[in-house]
């Protein structure tokens, strides 16, 4: 799911971070071990910035199942 909600809003997560990897997928793994907190905050706010577009609730999950961002809109 990281890759594709960059996809979604055109996003080149090569922009953001300063480290070489070749897909968002190896970025996720290796930021989880090493900076775990600046890796949710980016895709916490992929997240929000989707469903401000969509009007959903977004949940981005790594191939573990572990939450990087979500975003449930209020239904009031």
């Amino acid at each position: 799911m990281p890759a594709k909600i960059c996809d979604m809003l055109e996003i080149d997560a090569h922009d953001y971070f300063d480290l070489e990897f070749s897909s968002v997928a190896e970025l996720v793994e290796r930021l989880k071990s090493t900076d775990y907190d600046r890796l949710k905050s980016f895709f916490q706010t992929l997240a929000e910035e989707l469903a401000r577009k969509t009007d959903a609730d977004v949940y981005v999950f790594d191939n573990s199942g572990d939450t990087l961002g979500l975003l449930i809109t209020d239904e009031d």
